[in-house]
């Protein structure tokens, strides 16, 4: 390998690189795995380092030093960490039948080597701290995350799953890659004549031994990884902590709905508001089994429907005998890319002369950015709105998803006698 530029050594001659070694580790089933160990920059033999396993996703993605700002293993060990790094099975370069044997058996043998690669760390390498042992991964890293918080034996002190699959059942049909799931799982969930690998994958989904989690766990995820969908972050954890919210503030609950199974969760936590978004504003089965469930809904616009469609979807809820809808304006998509929506403000008026339903806007998801939230704010009262949906975070540069748009708690504080103002005019109209 030759290296034909030097555009960078400016930088890399400023840097203290960690040391990378490797080891191989005997598997649970007797073979030889590749293992390698990332040392942090300045290491010191003598000195005892906390460690951390890294889970890498895919499932058939190499460990590799490759950028990333998502996850980089030398940045990683420039914290004060030693990192753990086995190819375990499903990784490429040892051969096909290591590479394919993870299909179908996502907590099987993968999950043992990687248990075998830090109980190998953490008893021969006289460096590694055995009592501070973290664990982190993404995407089926956070998968790995998810399934091991409930079955490690009490290693670990710490996880961390980004992105991760937590429900497989759910996965399987909020996924946009369909393929992948049929490949990987063997078969859909509902099927009754599974083949014996989507059996055991769909029985040993993590969601299903979060009763055995007792270490914490940092839940990372966004909207931005389509394979697995948003709603594989918290799940029924996050409704819990929305309840908690409600006792302790005596505040009202909105939260979104993303699927017809999600029904009866919502009713179990007696969901106050229940929100249909962008997405699923013509998921007309979800529509109306929401309308069944009797419960308020705000309905959000799609992304690029009309007027006329958003009244549509409202009376596939409305038709099952639930009238309590609200609409709302969240910007639609159109050629202007300075924004992240175009927010219609001429839909707040049209929708009050052609319904007797409340309308509601949300400047927040029609900008994208706090900057414009304020005066859209504004706007949006003038127009009519009977109400805003705004995102307001204490530190929006550390938010897990659309910290750009949301404001802090003193601007929203000192928008909201503006609103009244705007407001007390066109009541008196």
């Amino acid at each position: 390998v030759e290296q034909i530029t030097r555009e960078n050594d400016h930088i890399l001659s400023q840097l203290n690189m960690g040391k990378c070694e490797q080891r191989w580790v005997k598997t649970t089933d007797g073979k030889q795995m590749l293992v390698w160990i990332m040392l942090p920059a300045n290491f010191d033999a003598n000195k005892k380092y906390p460690t951390l396993l890294f889970c890498e996703g895919g499932p058939q993605s190499p460990v590799s030093q490759f950028w990333s700002y998502r996850w980089n293993i030398q940045i990683m060990a420039a914290n004060g960490y030693v990192i753990v790094l086995p190819n375990r099975r499903g990784l490429p370069g040892f051969g096909s039948a290591w590479n394919e044997e993870i299909s179908g058996d996502w907590t099987g043998q993968c999950m043992n080597d990687y248990l075998s690669a830090i109980d190998d760390a953490a008893n021969n390498l006289p460096y590694v701290d055995k009592d501070r042992l973290g664990c982190v991964g993404a995407s089926f890293g956070g998968f790995s995350v998810y399934y091991l918080a409930g079955h490690h034996n009490k290693r670990f002190k710490a996880f961390l799953a980004h992105d991760g699959a937590f429900n497989l059942e759910s996965m399987y049909t909020d996924t946009e890659e369909a393929w992948f799931s049929n490949w990987e799982y063997d078969d859909a969930y509902w099927n009754k004549d599974q083949s014996a690998n989507a059996k055991k994958t769909y029985e040993n989904s993590p969601h299903k031994f979060v009763d055995k989690w007792d270490t914490p766990i940092l839940c990372i995820h966004g909207e931005k990884d389509y394979r697995i969908n948003a709603n594989q972050g918290m799940g029924e954890a996050g409704l819990d902590l929305l309840c908690q919210a409600r006792a302790e503030l005596g505040m009202p609950i909105v939260t979104e709905i993303m699927d017809v199974r999600q029904v009866p969760l919502f009713l179990k936590y007696d969901i106050d508001l229940w929100q249909i978004g962008a997405r699923n504003t013509q998921n007309f089965n979800l529509l109306k089994e929401v309308g069944r469930a009797g419960k308020p809904v705000l309905l959000k616009r799609g992304l690029a429907g009309t007027i006329d469609e958003l009244l549509m979807s409202a009376e596939y809820i409305m038709s099952e005998g639930n009238p309590n809808v609200i609409l709302c304006e969240r910007g639609i998509r159109t050629y202007e890319t300075r924004t992240r929506n175009t927010f219609d403000l001429n839909a707040v008026p049209v929708l009050h002369y052609l319904s007797h339903l409340p309308v509601v806007a949300d400047p927040s998801h029609s900008t994208g950015y706090a900057r414009y939230v304020g005066p859209m704010s504004l706007a949006a009262t003038a127009c009519g709105a009977d109400g805003l949906e705004i995102e307001v975070h204490n530190n929006p540069q550390v938010a897990w998803s659309d910290g750009a748009q949301a404001l802090l708690p003193e601007q929203f504080a000192s928008l909201m006698p503006k609103v009244r103002a705007i407001r007390d005019v066109v009541a008196t109209d």
